[in-house]
This record gives structure tokens, sequence and C-alpha cells, in this order.
């Protein structure tokens, strides 16, 4: 991860992930899940905003998109939508 500053100076941007294709992003509380294709699903903690805690991958199938609903995560795949709980 690395940290680049605005060239404004508001803000800064931080960079997570720099290994993974990231294909979409849903995000509740302090869980991020980054859809990243045929590798599945990377979670994040990003209870830090600055410095975001890789959880793992989890191979899940190919998807394309993910998006919280209620208390779980629905998955677009390509076999597919799959419904899955994220304990956190």
């Amino acid at each position: 991860m690395t940290e680049n500053y605005i060239s404004s100076g508001q803000g800064s941007v931080i960079h997570f992930a720099e290994d993974l294709t990231v294909d979409h992003i849903s995000v509740k509380g302090n869980v991020a899940v980054l859809s990243i294709g045929s590798r599945g699903i990377a979670l994040y903690d990003i209870s830090d905003p600055l410095k975001p805690d890789s959880r793992g991958i989890v191979d899940v199938g190919y998807v394309y998109r993910s998006q919280f609903w209620n208390d779980k995560l629905l998955l677009c795949m390509r076999s597919g939508l799959k419904i899955v709980t994220i304990n956190s």
C-alpha cells in the first residue's frame, strides 16, 4: 500500500490491493469486498481507512460484482447469483 498526496494539498489517496484486478467494490461498515473476477472476492478490514487490512481472498468462482443485501452479500457470478454471509 502506498500513499500519494493530491497535488492541491487538500487530501490524500491511499492505494491498496495493488496486485489485484478489481472489477467492483462493496462496502458495509468496516468491511470492503472486492470483486476480483476469476479469483473470487477479496476481503478487507477498513476500520482504519488509511491502512486497509487484507483479510484474504475467497475463491467462490468468477465474480463480476458484489452487493450487500441486508446482512448478506449477493454475488453476481458467471454461474448465476450466490448469497453468502460475511463473518466479521
